[in-house]
């Protein structure tokens, strides 16, 4: 069966279009190398000669997927060309060495870690899969201290930089024994001189789980405690003088004196022997599509039913007439989630799982995932996959990004980048905010940071704090016409002992009330709304009946102001920045499987509301239930908007529109979905502000 599903795929092969030909090649090239290592060779050829004749921007991009490809037939012809790259040189490369050790290569890897030349993208995550099983002690080491020489070397980007040194730490924890002491003791002051060298942030990054867990609000800390073990081994007297840099590193090296080795025997010690239950548990197998983990036994009862939506939706994105995904096909989505499901069901299910091929669309997507499933009945390892969306972009776009500025040049309020304070308001400790104008200019937007005990937001509008801590969009809130709602203010609330984060917007609330001497209460009031309705269902693909959480998909959008992934100039909304600084955005190690797609779902809702309310946007793709989109949408618009649909799945919502405003939007949306908008009088609950 799997020779005559290469065979045909071969045949399919040679009658598509050049791109689909090429990247279809490179496949079946794996394939063969488990039984015809020239047949193998001579097809990579053939693949390569297909995607030189491309147009130059589509060669680039499957040239590095030839790259990756080759390092599973022959290593020497995937450096060959890697060499010739200009576009993610570095990231094919690592691409490649995972590949080699997976595919028999392992040596071939080792042997470009020992003798490559050191720059600024030396693969370090690739060292531990390359030398993790090898049994050459000298090999280990000579690949080890290229490691150690390409973390000597200067990053001149500070965030790749920290990124490149804590790969560095997983390796260096792990393999340190295997060099001199004094070569380890060196490499080891190198690595504390440069974290130290760096300017310290704000982080909230935590180590272990439940009572072993340790929580670091500094970049230095959280790096340090990384390396205490290995550190201390070589140098106890340089570590006994590191953990005294502050009262957090302290604390947590009096407990687990090694780091993370005096953690990991301290949770093994308390550790009952595992049931049978929980090692069946732990080895359960499974698909992940989407953000979506479906464990196989469900994926095959219900015939990959859950995983094929999620593809059929990946693909109704990826061939959208208004923003179509023009990288090769081979890049898409939803190619590799087709990819993905066929694999699955061909290691579970044998030849037999060919059935779900037809239900693969395109022609091109069903051939790629037809060569998968041949690669699973022979036995060889999944392939991880390299995805690209043009968006509302270009190719050339990808290929040949534009010079983005130095992240020091970065606006002061792009999202995320301008890391929360961590000092605490040189104010009074008192149940009672501390309220003052604000000083700092309105475009600077809000500023400040969080703590256990404290919460300091300077440069807020009382618009902006007051919907926020009372969780009502701008629409819903009525002022009285005494209170300027837009004037800015500093607020500083500083406890004297930490408390939940509950209470302190509580008082934050109470004493802004009493500070403006407010009457503030929620009451239900009657006025115009926009009301959706669904008297002949919905134009939307289904993808769960019940809005339950556990059916968060994905979430985006697009906007002429502002877009969450792309644009690092324009301004952050204001709502956005307050969810930050008043730290409601959930911690994923303090929140159980239960809660964590409620909290994804809420947090990235709030988020979205807040980019929909800062100004012109052009389109919406979430997979959310209507009245999150309702949620979403009436952020950006000057009444409520309410749900009488009646609907309570959750749907694939991807409409793009040319409009200017949410009130444009609206009912481009409800004519796109085949609801029915229209305005009239209802009862809403109201933020009543007096």
């Amino acid at each position: 069966m799997p020779d005559e599903l290469l065979a045909e795929a071969r045949a399919r092969a040679g009658r598509a279009p050049l791109a689909v030909r090429g990247a279809a090649l490179l496949h079946i090239a794996r394939v063969l190398t488990t039984h015809d290592r020239t047949e193998a060779d001579r097809t990579l050829t053939d693949a390569l000669a297909a995607i030189d004749t491309l147009p130059e921007d589509e060669r680039e991009i499957l040239r590095g997927e030839a790259a990756g490809l080759a390092a599973t037939v022959s290593p020497a012809r995937a450096f060959e060309i890697a060499e010739t790259l200009t576009f993610e040189r570095a990231s094919v490369i690592e691409m490649m060495l995972f590949r080699m050790s997976d595919h028999g290569f392992r040596r071939e890897a080792a042997a470009y870690l020992k003798e490559s030349g050191i720059g600024t993208e030396f693969p370090f995550s690739a060292v531990t899969p390359t030398i993790g099983q090898s049994d050459d002690d000298e090999e280990r080491r000579a690949v080890l201290r290229k490691s150690i020489q390409a973390m000597r070397e200067r990053n001149p980007d500070p965030t790749r930089r920290s990124f490149r040194r804590r790969q560095f730490v997983e390796t260096f924890t792990y393999f340190w024994p295997s060099l001199p002491s004094e070569e380890a003791r060196a490499a080891i002051r190198d690595l504390i001189d440069g974290i130290l060298a760096e300017p310290d942030g704000a982080t909230r990054a935590s180590f272990g789980a439940g009572s072993h867990q340790v929580r670091f609000s500094s970049t230095h800390d959280g790096d340090l405690f990384g390396i205490l073990g290995p550190l201390r081994h070589l140098d106890p007297e340089l570590a006994g003088f590191v953990v005294q840099r502050s009262r957090d590193l302290s604390a947590a090296a009096a407990k687990y004196p090694y780091g993370m080795e005096s953690m990991t025997e301290a949770m093994t010690a308390e550790q009952a022997p595992p049931s049978a239950e929980q090692i069946a548990a732990a080895c359960i197998d499974g698909i992940s599509v989407g953000s979506r983990f479906i464990p196989i036994s469900e994926a095959i009862r219900t015939e990959f039913a859950e995983a094929f939506d999620i593809a059929l939706d990946h693909y109704d994105a990826d061939i959208d007439p208004m923003r179509p995904n023009l990288v090769p096909q081979q890049c898409w989505p939803s190619a590799a989630d087709f990819r993905n499901i066929l694999y699955k069901a061909g290691v579970h299910e044998g030849a037999v799982a060919a059935k779900y091929l037809d239900r693969i669309p395109d022609p091109a997507l069903r051939l790629f995932a037809q060569i998968e499933l041949a690669a699973a009945l022979a036995g060889l390892p999944q392939l991880g996959s390299r995805t690209m969306s043009t968006g509302r972009g270009s190719l050339r776009d990808i290929v040949r990004p534009q010079p983005q500025p130095p992240r020091g040049d970065l606006p002061a309020n792009v999202p995320f980048l301008r890391a929360l304070s961590t000092e605490k308001p040189r104010v009074s400790p008192s149940r009672q905010p501390h309220i003052v104008p604000a000083a700092a200019p309105v475009a600077e937007g809000p500023t400040g940071g969080n703590g256990s005990d404290f919460i300091d937001v300077r440069n807020a509008s009382l618009k902006g704090m007051l919907s926020q801590l009372h969780e009502m969009p701008a629409s819903r809130i009525e002022w009285a016409s005494s209170v300027d709602a837009n004037a800015r203010f500093d607020f500083a609330l500083v406890l004297p002992r930490p408390e939940p984060r509950t209470t302190m917007v509580g008082l934050l609330r109470d004493g802004i009330a009493a500070h403006f001497h407010l009457r503030v209460s929620v009451e239900d009031r009657v006025g115009e709304a926009w009301v959706l309705t669904a008297p002949n269902g919905i134009k939307a693909r289904v993808l769960r009946t019940g809005a339950g959480t556990e059916g968060f998909a994905h979430f985006s959008i697009s906007t002429s102001s502002f877009d969450i992934s792309l644009d690092a100039s324009a301004p952050v909304p204001e709502g956005m920045r307050l969810d930050q600084i008043l730290g409601r955005q959930f911690d994923p190690s303090q929140v159980g499987p239960d809660r964590m797609f409620a909290e994804m779902r809420g947090q990235t809702t709030r988020h979205m509301a807040a980019m929909m309310s800062s100004g012109s946007f052009s389109g919406l793709n979430a997979s959310l239930s209507i009245g999150d989109l309702c949620t979403i949408v009436e952020a950006g618009l000057d009444r409520p908007l309410v749900d009488e649909t009646g609907l309570t799945g959750l749907y694939v919502i991807n409409v793009e529109t040319n409009a200017s405003s949410a009130g444009e939007f609206l009912p481009v949306l409800a004519g796109r979905l085949g609801l029915v908008l229209s305005s009239a009088e209802r009862t809403v609950p109201t933020l009543v502000i007096g």
